[in-house]
């Protein structure tokens, strides 16, 4: 840009594909979802997801968190359950907590009842 004199930057913008879309979704399972883990492959025609699931019930686990903290009580299965799970101080209680609350939707509610 020379003094006195303006130019403008023009830069095409393909629109995103199908694949790069669903690739994208695909990709914030790991965000939306109690997953241990999720792992994308992709080739010419297709894509792939594995999604790992964690060996306990995450909302269970924060709905006995949430009883502990507001009750300061539980029953000696209970914390055993969380400490099998790995939360076993109150820091990673904490952590827990702070995780998204998935709860509250309606599969979960049903599964809250029962358990």
């Amino acid at each position: 840009m020379n003094c006195g004199q303006s130019s403008e930057e023009s830069k095409e913008v393909p629109e995103p594909t199908e694949r790069v879309m669903l690739v994208k979704r695909l990709l914030k399972v790991g965000e939306d979802y109690d997953v241990k883990g999720v792992k994308i492959e992709s080739d010419a025609n297709t894509v792939t997801v594995k999604v790992e699931f964690p060996e306990y019930d995450p909302a269970r686990l924060r709905r006995l968190a949430y009883k502990l903290s507001e009750e300061n009580f539980m029953n000696v299965s209970e914390l055993m359950e969380l400490y099998k799970a790995g939360f076993r101080s109150q820091e990673e209680l904490e952590k827990l907590l702070l995780r998204p609350m998935r709860y509250r939707r309606k599969e979960n509610i049903g599964r809250a009842v029962f358990d």
